[in-house]
């Protein structure tokens, strides 16, 4: 498998179980892991992170096992699909609605003929 390395930044939120008088104890799917870019030039996080509540707790070294290319790209048309699916739910209920205001424009049309 091909694997990526590199460095980010690590991050909590108000809605984790970290604990700072026990980071270690933290599992490691409590954090977030984003990029350097989400730091200033000064090393404090970008003020959109600490206004949600994110708290900058150290740097991570990841490693990423990517799965195979074959793999990835039935895993990115399947999600595809799926937002194909919600697009297409969302138009017919609006298409629905706006059907419904047209029914009741022509009823109204209708009955002032009356």
């Amino acid at each position: 498998m091909t694997k990526i390395t590199g460095d980010a930044v690590a991050l909590v939120s108000k809605y984790t179980r970290f604990d700072p008088a026990n980071p270690e104890k933290t599992a490691a799917d409590e954090f977030s892991i984003v990029s350097k870019d989400n730091l200033t030039k000064e090393g404090a996080l970008r003020a959109h992170w600490a206004k949600d509540g994110y708290i900058l707790v150290g740097m991570a070294r990841i490693e990423i096992e990517l799965l195979p290319q074959k793999e990835i790209t039935t895993k990115a048309v399947a999600t595809l699909r799926q937002q194909k699916e919600q697009v297409l739910a969302t138009a017919q209920a609006e298409a629905t609605r706006i059907e419904g205001q047209i029914q009741s424009l022509l009823a109204i049309e209708h009955v002032a003929e009356a």
